[in-house]
């Protein structure tokens, strides 16, 4: 099951969308947005309920609303309490950061890097030409050796490599290598694919960042 977390502005139609994307496993909605909750957010939110009572009509449906407003001026504190409120179970979380203030949408992001919780964050483009998800270890930073930098770069060149490819373009030895490979897989960097009995090395997302 699904905890969606989202912000609200004046348009529901970004939550309304992520609402759509993970219909099958949602249980809980949680709305974040400023305090004192203005007019047309206020409209906005109204709008997502109505949504999810028309949905509750369908068969084996049951979900949860709840609205949280934050002080947003007190910003520290508005990443405690959001933490606090969204955050605190043990769940599968999607935080959709595609409507509100921009505050409020650090302040959320902010919130569920800290918390530690699992998930995935996803921003549906302004254009409506399609949505980027992506995981929280995204924005864990971890510093590089100089032999971690060779093989990043190897594999920028190349795409994906086997180990004996690696071996050769980089120019390490098979004990270095051996260890630099398994320090970029700890730190999310790297992955290995197996395509019949070859071992395949590839960045992640994560990894594409350094290169």
């Amino acid at each position: 099951m699904v905890v969606l977390v989202a912000t609200i502005g004046f348009d529901e139609k970004f939550v309304i969308r992520a609402i759509l994307r993970n219909l099958k496993e949602l249980e809980k909605i949680y709305l974040v947005t400023a305090r004192p909750i203005e007019e047309k957010v206020a409209k906005a939110i109204d709008q997502v309920k109505q949504f999810v009572n028309v949905a509750l009509l369908a068969p084996g449906f049951k979900v949860i609303v709840e609205v949280v407003d934050v002080e947003i001026e007190d910003f520290p504190g508005a990443v405690s309490q959001i933490r606090k409120k969204c955050f605190s179970e043990p769940d599968n979380y999607v935080v959709s950061l595609g409507g509100g203030m921009r505050a409020v949408v650090l302040a959320t992001l902010a919130a569920f890097l800290v918390s530690g919780a699992r998930g995935e964050i996803e921003v549906e483009l302004e254009n409506f030409r399609g949505v980027i998800k992506f995981k929280p270890e995204l924005f864990k930073i971890t510093s590089l050796g100089d032999y971690e930098k060779s093989v990043i770069s190897s594999l920028t060149k190349h795409g994906r490599a086997t180990y004996k490819e690696l071996l050769e373009d980089t120019g390490l030895s098979r004990a270095t290598l051996f260890r630099v490979l398994k320090s970029l897989k700890l730190k999310g960097l790297i992955e290995v694919h197996r395509e019949n009995k070859t071992s395949y090395y590839t960045l992640t997302d994560v990894g594409r960042i350094y290169t």
